[in-house]
């Protein structure tokens, strides 16, 4: 492997997927082993790396503002798609979804399983970085500039509207009239992490985020 900073993952058999951002490349290590099985370009500065349920591999390039996509036991890079600028953080959620922190854009890209394209691009707040997933898809983004959290309820989570519905959600206690508007993702998340800052969305987006300041 090369020298200087490597972020790496596990992917679902063991084997670990470990990026050399000095080299443009990606490592794998199978499971037991202590020496590389073998190294995929990836394009220059490849930063994180998540691993899909089904062994698909997905590596953030910051320098080419996309992500690679290696296919289960790939030795090549099988497409590229293109997100926004500055992509650092990667996350496969449980159905294979994967999100994208755009840390100059202040946005998270979403790919579903098998996609060739972003299908939509989420606002966060400032800088977005690190991300965690739940177990029931939900994904939680630490804005490092704004010290907020923004939180991304999953596809199909209960009470959101069908694309485009824009309904408001029922009054709830605490909320400012600005988060009243269209934060529609399931109560857990509204008490969960409250705040007076809940950022509002233009009907048809996906019923998802509000930013919490963080202490």
């Amino acid at each position: 492997m090369s020298p200087g900073a490597h972020w790496l993952t596990a992917g679902v058999d063991g084997s670990l997927y470990v990026t050399n951002p000095a080299e443009g490349s990606v490592s794998v290590v199978p499971p037991g082993r202590v020496w590389t099985e073998r190294s995929i370009l990836a394009g220059p500065y490849p930063v994180e790396v998540a691993v899909a349920k089904d062994g698909t591999v997905y590596v953030a390039s910051i320098m080419r503002n996309d992500v690679a996509v290696i296919e289960p036991g790939g030795t090549t890079v099988a497409r590229r798609i293109p997100v926004g600028e500055a992509p650092q953080e990667v996350v496969a959620a449980p159905d294979g979804t994967v999100y994208v922190t755009n840390s100059v854009d202040n946005t998270v890209s979403v790919i579903p399983p098998g996609a060739t394209a972003a299908a939509e691009t989420i606002p966060t707040g400032e800088d977005p970085g690190r991300m965690a997933v739940r177990a029931d898809g939900t994904v939680v983004v630490v804005n490092r500039g704004g010290r907020s959290l923004t939180v991304i309820a999953p596809a199909g989570a209960a009470g959101a509207p069908a694309p485009g519905a824009g309904a408001p959600a029922a009054a709830r206690p605490g909320l400012s009239p600005r988060g009243q508007s269209e934060v529609l993702q399931p109560a857990v998340l509204l008490t969960e992490l409250p705040g007076p800052d809940f950022r509002r969305l233009p009907p048809g987006r996906r019923p998802c985020c509000f930013a919490a300041p963080v202490p």
